[in-house]
């Protein structure tokens, strides 16, 4: 059975704009890398509490969201579902400590593609994403 696409709003529309259907369309089509991906499915979602280590443990699948056509639209799904799917694992190129830190700024009215943009309070491992870099972090 194939899903029809929904009649979707023009590519540079905000991810604010979308549906959530159409959000859930884009980051589940060929265009998102994670579809694509032939990584295992646990790693997209870390078990440790500490940051340094997730980043750490999702290492690849982080990688693969640096270069990603869909990211905005992958953050702001997660951050319009943060009480149930979108809190956990990988989502935007994210962890869910980092999603934490930028829900109140999207919750705000900040636009998640401003919110992906290096930004010197982020951590590190983010700025570096954001500059086209992968991530080293140990843990």
């Amino acid at each position: 059975m194939t899903i029809a696409p929904p009649a979707l709003s023009p590519r540079a529309a905000a991810p604010a704009k979308l549906s959530d259907r159409e959000l859930q369309w884009h980051v589940t089509s060929a265009e998102a890398e994670c579809v694509r991906a032939p990584i295992d499915p646990d790693e997209w979602f870390p078990i440790a509490s500490d940051p340094a280590k997730a980043a750490w443990q999702a290492s690849r699948a982080l990688a693969l969201c640096t270069g990603c056509a869909v990211r905005a639209e992958c953050l702001e799904l997660a951050l319009r579902h943060w009480r149930g799917v979108g809190r956990h694992g990988v989502w935007g190129g994210t962890l869910e400590s980092e999603r934490d830190a930028l829900r109140p700024q999207w919750l705000a009215g900040a636009d998640v593609r401003q919110l992906l943009r290096a930004d010197p309070g982020e951590p590190p491992r983010m700025r570096e994403a954001a500059a086209g870099g992968a991530s080293t972090a140990a843990g």
